[in-house]
């Protein structure tokens, strides 16, 4: 996504009261993490979630997204995390009670090459694995 993308994504949302950017500041008022929050008529979506590398060990991300729990139920009974791929947002993800969901992707490609080349790879991708 571009930067012109997400300034006029965010300008839509905010004139529709529907999302909120929460931060979580030491005692100096440094800025520890962020997280970018949105909803519609029935989902909200933590669509943005950052920190420093230095605030890896403190609680300011869990406590953050808990506060954007608390806030999109105020709105809607459903709150996407947007999932991950990176193991350990996923464990933090599931902490709170996010159940996995797999999204299905269907891509077409005209050259037979890259298609024999993508399904080769898919045959290996796609055998079972066992679960963590």
């Amino acid at each position: 996504l571009t930067d012109d993308i997400l300034t006029r994504l965010d300008k839509v949302l905010s004139a529709n009261h529907q999302r909120k950017i929460l931060v979580a500041m030491d005692s100096n008022g440094k800025i520890l993490s962020g997280i970018y929050l949105c909803w519609d008529s029935g989902t909200a979506y933590l669509l943005g979630l950052g920190m420093k590398k230095e605030t890896e060990q403190t609680n300011s991300v869990k406590q953050l997204i808990w506060e954007s729990i608390k806030t999109a139920s105020e709105h809607v009974d459903v709150f996407d995390f947007e999932g991950s791929m990176i193991p350990g947002v996923e464990r933090l993800y599931r902490s709170f009670g996010g159940q996995r969901t797999p999204y299905y992707e269907i891509k077409k490609y005209k050259n037979k090459m890259v298609r024999l080349m993508l399904n080769l790879s898919l045959i290996h991708i796609s055998e079972p694995t066992r679960p963590y």
